[in-house]
């Protein structure tokens, strides 16, 4: 079984491979109750696909608007 880093660099790269564009998002960072640890990953597309998760579900939306 793959671990979801492993997953998300696998996504990535096939999107690269196609000449797709793609960001990959990590916490390197967090306090209070954060819903995910420090290492966490996302990686998202220009069309909002996503895989992974850096908060659990909670900023996520809020990412691929900006």
């Amino acid at each position: 079984m793959l671990s979801s880093e492993k997953l998300i660099f696998n996504y990535v790269a096939h999107l690269l491979e196609a000449g797709n564009c793609a960001w990959i998002c990590s916490i390197l960072k967090n306090w209070g109750s954060s819903p995910r640890p420090i290492g966490a990953m996302m990686a998202c597309t220009l069309v909002g696909e996503l895989v992974g998760s850096i908060s659990g579900g909670c900023i996520e939306e809020d990412f691929l608007e900006q």
